[in-house]
């Protein structure tokens, strides 16, 4: 009995220090609460909306436009000048193919446009031989050469008496100026466009949506980089927090 009574206050010492190490170090573990709080990125996040908003009011702005473009573009060619030209040129390429049709005709008879002709089948089907059995290398490169020679040989035949022709000639110039006529109209339609008021308040609209989403974007980039900083202060400050403990 006196023993137990000599040994009581040695175990409630004990137990008081016990309880007051293990009070010291939960008090000296870091904990979630102590570290600093999230990044705010409401920054970065209100940014990509301003982004995503103006990206949407270039696609509407340049829809605008290009309907404006596409009623200008129809009234040009309801007009008489583009109605004409396009006939003329069509009426022109007819006459030309008219003229070339007898003189290629009286080519593909001759024996050595037929012997050109025979040897470009043949290469084509020595080709797909070849190529049905997989081989490679030099015998391609023959064949290749070989049907690209009698192609050129068969269009010099062609062109050779073509170039001959006076009809075939007058023709061709007569094609080359109306093409020249449509041409110099397309481009002249097309200078005029900048001149129309609708398309200038259209473009307007265009360029000023286009700057509002750079605006955007270098907001966004911003907010990103200060958010990126302040994530590493963050991280940096809880490495810091772990070392003290």
């Amino acid at each position: 009995m006196l023993n137990s009574r000599r040994f009581c206050p040695f175990w409630i010492c004990a137990l008081v220090v016990l309880t007051a190490s293990q009070a010291m170090a939960q008090a000296q573990t870091p904990t979630k609460s102590q570290d600093p709080p999230p990044v705010d990125r409401t920054g970065s996040i209100e940014a990509r909306k301003k982004v995503q908003a103006a990206q949407s009011d270039v696609t509407k702005a340049q829809a605008a436009l290009n309907e404006v473009v596409g009623k200008l573009r129809s009234d040009f060619e309801a007009g008489k000048d583009w109605q004409d030209a396009q006939a003329a040129q069509k009426q022109a390429q007819a006459e030309f193919e008219a003229a070339k049709k007898p003189i290629v005709e009286a080519v593909k008879k001759k024996l050595n446009y037929q012997t050109a002709e025979k040897e470009k089948a043949e290469a084509e089907k020595q080709l797909a031989d070849l190529r049905a059995r997989n081989v490679i290398g030099d015998p391609i490169l023959k064949a290749v050469n070989k049907q690209a020679d009698a192609t050129a040989e068969m269009m010099k035949l062609e062109n050779d008496a073509l170039n001959a022709d006076p009809k075939v000639l007058e023709a061709r110039k007569k094609l080359a100026e109306a093409t020249a006529a449509v041409i110099a109209l397309k481009k002249q339609f097309d200078s005029s466009i900048s001149t129309d008021a609708g398309w200038q308040e259209n473009k307007k609209a265009v360029d000023m949506a286009q700057e509002q989403v750079a605006t955007a974007n270098k907001e966004l980039k911003d907010a990103l980089a200060r958010e990126k900083d302040a994530d590493k202060q963050r991280q940096d400050q809880i490495r810091q927090n772990r070392k003290g403990y």
